[in-house]
């Protein structure tokens, strides 16, 4: 009697969170784990309608932390984390600092454009802390090569689509993870959220079906219709105003509740890219997102005056030659003053 081999069949759905340092475990590997043995195991990518990079972003920001590559099964927050303490010097993941090398002529970690191969700065031997995270190329396949050595077995993969009836599994809480990335501003997570909803609403991960559908559904009648390509701002062709962001968060605040969107949002004074700002020796005032880039700032949020009145606001500076440190006092400032006067 011949023997019956038994088959699992799984997919991504673009979740960020695996075994992802940012974040607790979620179980996810160890729920693979159990699924595998003794199977064969067959990954899909027939959900998946995703290039490694959003529309317009920077070819040359290749080896910066916050434009990792875009995948239907991240890992690692597809960045290689290089980190030196007192225990050591380590990389993870491990296979891919085992390609890493020693120069003198860097300062910093840097990859090769075209392929994962790792330069360390010589003098990292001489130093008593350092962490840097570079996102590693073609980072779909990388995955699955290091997801098989976690499982310890062949991987098949196939473009069969995952069956109707498959069960999905859930990692983290989603507030757990929005929090990161609006209190850190992570794109990464931004960029993978948004293929996440895009098979949530159907059966394939993207990001432009995600944004259609949202356009459609909550944003058809704001007075200035936004121009909206990726999940993160890196995009220079992403076109909004201050208007069809706070008619957003217009409709944000009669949708959840007050205590949820305030504390997933950066607080002033006490979390978040605004820690530094807004200080109060009571309770924070202004709960809000920053975004910037090379010549550009903007802070969107909500702002409690000391009349006791909620204020919905949003600042875009763009095109300045200045340091950004003197843009962000003079939204400060400007903040500061609203606040007495309303």
């Amino acid at each position: 009697m011949s023997k019956q081999i038994l088959h699992s069949h799984f997919g991504g759905s673009g979740d960020p969170t695996f075994l992802n340092p940012v974040f607790p475990e979620s179980g996810t590997l160890e729920f693979l784990k159990s699924k595998s043995a003794g199977k064969k195991i067959y990954q899909s990518y027939a959900h998946s309608g995703i290039t490694p990079y959003g529309e317009g972003w920077m070819w040359d920001d290749y080896n910066d932390y916050y434009q990792p590559e875009l995948t239907s099964f991240p890992m690692y927050g597809n960045l290689l984390l290089v980190k030196k303490d007192s225990t050591g010097l380590t990389g993870i993941p491990e296979n891919l600092m085992a390609r890493a090398v020693k120069s003198n002529s860097v300062k910093f970690v840097t990859r090769n454009p075209d392929y994962n191969l790792f330069q360390l700065p010589e003098l990292i031997d001489t130093i008593a802390a350092f962490e840097q995270e570079i996102p590693y190329k073609n980072a779909e396949s990388v995955n699955h090569e290091i997801l098989e050595g976690l499982l310890n077995t062949t991987i098949y993969i196939t473009n069969q689509p995952i069956p109707v009836d498959a069960k999905t599994f859930y990692s983290l809480p989603v507030d757990t993870v929005y929090r990161r990335m609006m209190q850190i501003s992570d794109n990464m997570l931004a960029e993978h959220l948004l293929l996440v909803s895009g098979m949530a609403m159907s059966d394939t991960i993207s990001s432009s079906f995600s944004i259609k559908q949202t356009m459609n559904k909550s944003m058809g009648n704001f007075s200035q219709k936004p121009k909206w390509v990726d999940g993160s701002g890196l995009s220079r062709y992403n076109m909004m105003t201050p208007q069809s962001i706070t008619e957003l968060l217009k409709s944000m605040y009669g949708t959840y509740s007050e205590e949820r969107l305030f504390s997933i949002l950066s607080a002033g004074g006490v979390n978040g890219t605004i820690q530094g700002l807004y200080k109060s020796i009571n309770k924070p005032y202004i709960f809000a997102k920053s975004g910037t880039l090379s010549g550009a700032y903007n802070l969107s949020g909500f702002l409690i005056a000391k009349s006791g009145r909620k204020l919905i606001f949003s600042f875009m500076n763009n095109n300045f030659n200045i340091p950004t440190s003197r843009i962000r006092k003079e939204v400060e400032r400007v903040l500061n003053m609203v606040r007495e006067m309303y």
